[in-house]
């Protein structure tokens, strides 16, 4: 587990060092729980990065993490395009729900994998401003402005209920775009 930490991060390394929300808290101590016990249960711990859509179909499990960015740009008209947000340094590491899948189930059936912790990730992971870059072009048909609104402005801004539901995103997913964290 990650949490605050930054630079990077290796896959038996379990370190406390905060948290970006609670959901990061509880999928620590969960992992916390199962190494205190894996040494009587067969165990094979994954960690996987931001889960999205299938490869294939584009089937999405849930619409959170990277969609919050289509739930923003959907606010405003087609043609307008918008400024960055944050510098967009920070590598984001997705991956779609099949690799998932299908690497926990090979995992599982490898013995030498038994007892040990994988990061399920990209190894070139995207930065942040390329993919909001990206989803700009498909969604707005043109590239971000060329100035770029601090994070902090905006993620002070998603704290107020109004805009925060407005633009149906969460302040939560800020960190996200800006927290500099690689995984080994």
């Amino acid at each position: 587990m990650a949490g605050r930490r930054r630079g990077t991060v290796y896959e038996e390394e379990l370190i406390d060092q905060g948290f970006k929300n609670n959901y990061e808290l509880t999928k620590f101590l969960a992992e916390k729980a199962v190494r205190e016990r894996r040494n009587r249960i067969p165990t094979v711990i994954i960690r996987p990065a931001i889960v999205v859509g299938n490869s294939r179909t584009g089937e999405i499990p849930k619409f959170d993490g990277p969609y919050y960015m289509m739930n923003f740009f959907a606010c405003f008209p087609k043609g307008l395009p918008l400024p960055y947000v944050g510098k967009g340094h920070a590598e984001v590491n997705l991956v779609p729900v099949d690799f998932i899948v299908e690497a926990t189930l090979h995992l599982f059936s490898e013995e030498k994998a038994l007892g040990k912790t994988f990061h399920l990730a990209d190894p070139e992971p995207m930065k942040a401003r390329d993919i909001y870059r990206e989803i700009h072009r498909r969604m707005k048909g043109k590239d971000p402005i060329g100035i770029t609104v601090p994070d902090f402005f905006v993620k002070v801004a998603l704290y107020v209920p109004f805009i925060r539901n407005y633009f149906k995103v969460i302040p939560q997913v800020m960190p996200y775009l800006s927290h500099q964290q690689h995984f080994d």
